[in-house]
């Protein structure tokens, strides 16, 4: 994956939030990530318009 997809950790040091919100926040379906297996990713423009409130 390239730098337009972030890691768990990534995206949360990105919201500026700890990685157990940003868990607690994907269990309740309010951010959607991109699953690969089991691992967890988010595109960064996706992340940004959370953050800019256009989603």
């Amino acid at each position: 994956m390239n730098k337009e997809f972030l890691r768990i950790n990534d995206a949360a040091e990105f919201l500026g939030i700890t990685k157990k919100a940003l868990y607690i926040q994907v269990s309740r379906g309010n951010i959607t990530p991109l699953r690969r297996g089991k691992l967890l990713y988010f595109k960064q423009s996706y992340l940004r318009s959370l953050i800019e409130g256009e989603v």
